[in-house]
């Protein structure tokens, strides 16, 4: 088996790719395993929430450095959308090629990242974030497992498919998540 990471489209009918983990909103022409719900949660390091800016609700991101994630550009504003305050700028702030970098930077004190609570709840626990304002809104664009047509039954990639669902199942069960086979 051979994993990359890329950002690029798969395309399944030139390639030998057999299957693929893509961030969306669920809409794709091949099948599409959903891995995990998306919840987005405000995140910062324990000295930022400590520091002398209060966030105690979504009315005092608009003094706050805000960390974007390039990857996911709309996050922030589906965010504060859903907890009902668009009275930020979100042209402020630092912004960073993925997610992952704008956690390390949140973690270092830089600023509030929007976090996928699935993936930052380690972080959580551990003490290396804090969600100051604990407020999750849920976010339609999440991840699936693409299948490619032409190797559709195919052992391996149904094994590999199996695998992945059963794993996902196993780590988002714990605050909420789903995952599913067709």
């Amino acid at each position: 088996m051979r994993l990359t990471a890329s950002l690029k489209p798969v395309d399944f009918n030139n390639s030998d790719v057999h299957g693929a983990v893509r961030a969306g909103s669920g809409e794709w022409p091949v099948r599409a395993d959903k891995l995990c719900e998306t919840y987005l949660v405000p995140v910062c390091s324990p000295s930022y929430a400590a520091s002398d800016l209060p966030l105690r609700g979504p009315e005092d991101l608009d003094k706050a450095t805000l960390l974007h994630s390039l990857g996911r550009p709309n996050d922030w504003l589906v965010w504060l959308d859903g907890a009902g305050f668009l009275n930020v700028d979100l042209e402020t702030g630092h912004r960073f090629a993925s997610s992952s970098m704008a956690y390390q930077a949140a973690q270092c004190g830089l600023g509030v990242a929007l976090g996928q609570r699935f993936l930052i709840e380690d972080d959580l626990r551990a003490g290396l974030l804090v969600a100051p304002i604990e407020v999750p809104i849920y976010s339609d664009e999440t991840y699936y497992f693409l299948s490619s047509p032409r190797y559709a039954g195919v052992p391996i990639l149904e094994l590999f498919r199996a695998w992945l669902i059963a794993e996902a199942q196993a780590t988002n069960g714990a605050f909420g998540g789903s995952a599913s086979v067709k």
